[in-house]
């Protein structure tokens, strides 16, 4: 399966959602999956500004990424680097709420008996 959710309470302070959308197979997710929380957690804490520290993650975690599917390449030389994964995020802290999206996995917020509403943009 391609896809994954996660769910953290504590990160850096915030409660942290997450969909994962992966493409071809199953490596890219497992890899941010498993690095984006902690490096999520380190730019929320040096950075003022929240938007700022998602922007910066979301940065350090795709260079991560490519760095290690490259490694992996090349130790298996016959394995392609064709996975990848799109990720929503939602950072919740009181009663503050913050979204973030990378490709084109939506955010929709709604509530029972109201329209739904896209919050994120495809990028």
């Amino acid at each position: 399966m391609e896809d994954a959710v996660d769910m953290r309470e504590d990160i850096a302070g915030f409660r942290l959602f997450v969909v994962y959308d992966g493409h071809a197979e199953q490596e890219a997710v497992s890899v941010v999956k498993q690095i984006l929380p902690n490096i999520l957690a380190s730019h929320l804490q040096d950075e003022a500004d929240v938007e700022t520290g998602i922007c910066k993650a979301f940065g350090a975690v795709d260079a991560e990424v490519a760095k290690s599917l490259v490694e992996k390449e090349i130790k298996e030389s016959d394995l392609k680097v064709s996975s990848g994964t799109v990720a929503c995020i939602a950072l919740v802290r009181g009663k503050e709420l913050w979204v973030a999206n990378l490709g084109d996995c939506r955010a929709v917020l709604c509530k029972e008996g109201t329209k739904a509403h896209t919050i994120s943009v495809d990028h």
